[in-house]
């Protein structure tokens, strides 16, 4: 996708790099987004193993 972008600014409008950009900001959000799951999932499952043990 970076490569997508670069090329639409450098060699066309920079309108037609909007697709490009628009799925980037997506991707990267997903990938965020993912992360931030993972880590909650992480925490509660610390949370209750520590429950557990008192």
């Amino acid at each position: 996708m970076m490569g997508a972008i670069y090329f639409h600014f450098n060699y066309e409008a920079a309108m037609n790099a909007l697709p490009a950009l628009s799925l980037s900001i997506g991707l990267f959000l997903i990938i965020k987004l993912d992360e931030i799951v993972e880590r909650l999932v992480h925490l509660q499952r610390q949370l209750s193993q520590s429950r557990s043990a008192f």
